[in-house]
């Protein structure tokens, strides 16, 4: 990972859930979410505070599983074309 990449991608992050929860509608939901899947409610500051925690060793645990070329499959759409 570039110096600095972690740092800028938890900033962009932390603005997204920033200004996602700016709307009345999203704050509901977000509090609907809490009753109904009993899930903590956590403050924009603790949010922001799980972003900041994320390191490195966890973006890279998270690509070993996600991206792994076990788990890869790929799709075409549209007619088949011969090579010859």
């Amino acid at each position: 990972m570039a110096p600095g990449e972690l740092a800028a991608a938890r900033e962009q992050a932390k603005g997204q859930v920033i200004l996602s929860l700016e709307s009345t509608v999203t704050r509901l939901h977000r509090l609907a979410g809490v009753v109904l899947y009993d899930e903590p409610y956590r403050t924009l500051d603790e949010l922001c505070e799980r972003i900041d925690a994320v390191t490195e060793a966890d973006v890279a645990e998270l690509c070993a599983e996600y991206y792994a070329p076990d788990r890869q499959v790929i799709v075409r759409l549209g007619p088949e074309v011969s090579n010859g």
